[in-house]
């Protein structure tokens, strides 16, 4: 029935992307340009609907947020909106993501927070240039506003970045969301984080995902939520 809905809207609405109000879930009354055509299930709020609940939790008494590899910025915009106050830290060096990144926020705010600090290059200082580090994006975080929530969804070198800042993760313990993209690589974050007296949950795809799939280019999919032992 929903594959059956999608293709009606596909072949009866118009093309393009003009702004559009997400209908469901983590990020229902957003608004966002969406192109019905290849991004119906974010228009839904089905897109990673996996990982709401789980999203939720981890965003709850955060007081810091950073998300690397911030895409198209609907995470970005969910915090601005519902965390008021809290710094949010974005990082997308691709220069069309971080365009539709910042035009989303501007949907959604009259005037761009100044709790938003908007970043233009690669984390991890071992990957392309320009690049930094975890620990020097966090650098300008004050105490007070810990625990920080870290999303991390950068296509391959997340157990990298983990590894070089690991002092920094030491001394902050904040929680991590990590998109990982290989079972070689969701082993070694999952190592890192366990040394590091982490407790670390995957989030698999739901099984309805064979009836109503996301057609990503990489196989293996799944998401890590990760708290310090000691909360």
């Amino acid at each position: 029935m929903i594959r059956s809905l999608l293709s009606f809207l596909k072949n009866t609405l118009p093309p393009g992307n003009p702004p559009r109000t997400i209908l469901s879930g983590l990020y229902r009354g957003l608004r966002m340009r969406i192109d019905l055509h290849s991004a119906s299930l974010i228009w839904l709020g089905l897109y990673e609907k996996e990982t709401h609940q789980a999203l939720r939790s981890l965003i709850h008494g955060c007081r810091s947020f950073i998300d690397l590899g911030a895409g198209h910025g609907e995470l970005v915009c969910y915090l601005l909106r519902y965390q008021p106050g809290a710094p949010v830290i974005a990082v997308e060096p691709d220069p069309t993501a971080l365009g539709y990144l910042m035009g989303a926020v501007r949907l959604n705010h009259t005037d761009i927070p100044g709790t938003l600090s908007v970043l233009s290059f690669y984390c991890g200082t071992g990957g392309p240039k320009p690049n930094k580090s975890l620990s020097d994006i966090a650098r300008d975080l004050p105490p007070s506003t810990r625990p920080t929530l870290v999303k991390i969804d950068v296509d391959g070198p997340e157990a990298d970045i983990l590894a070089e800042s690991s002092a920094w993760i030491e001394i902050n313990r904040p929680r991590f969301f990590i998109e990982t993209h290989s079972p070689d690589a969701e082993s070694r974050i999952i190592e890192l984080l366990t040394s590091f007296r982490y407790e670390v949950t995957i989030i698999h795809p739901a099984w309805w995902r064979r009836f109503l799939p996301e057609y990503r280019p990489i196989t293996h999919n799944r998401w890590l939520c990760a708290r310090p032992l000691s909360e």
